[in-house]
């Protein structure tokens, strides 16, 4: 199997949907000493905190969303996000190796695809 080298650097940030957007920043802030930070004009509802070297995205999410796992490739459920040096690289070897990979918006420099059992990770250049 070939591999990408290298592309991962780090964990840039973790996405949790959540039911309750305020009572969740009062948990992770408040409770937990988590740093709230500005967040760019996303179409979801959500909030970005620090916690560290890592973000943590809150994004508040519709109930029927926890009971099923997401139908479409992208960022606004549960994800993993992995930070990437070289954007263009890793898109070009990715798409060589056949892998669906789908493009982020709103002027942040990211990609989405599925890991064998689904899961969605995001390949992000900050």
């Amino acid at each position: 199997m070939t591999r990408l080298s290298p592309v991962v650097v780090g964990v840039h940030h973790v996405t949790l949907a959540v039911r309750d957007l305020e009572h969740s920043i009062t948990f992770y802030a408040d409770l937990l000493g988590l740093v709230p930070l500005d967040r760019p004009p996303l179409r979801s509802t959500g909030a970005w905190l620090q916690a560290g070297a890592v973000q943590v995205h809150l994004i508040e999410t519709a109930p029927q969303d926890f009971v099923s796992p997401p139908t479409s490739l992208n960022g606004r459920n549960h994800h993993l996000a992995f930070e990437i040096e070289d954007y263009d690289a890793a898109l070009t070897q990715l798409r060589a190796m056949g892998a669906e990979v789908v493009e982020g918006g709103s002027g942040i420099t990211q990609m989405f695809l599925r890991d064998p059992d689904g899961y969605i990770i995001e390949l992000i250049r900050p």
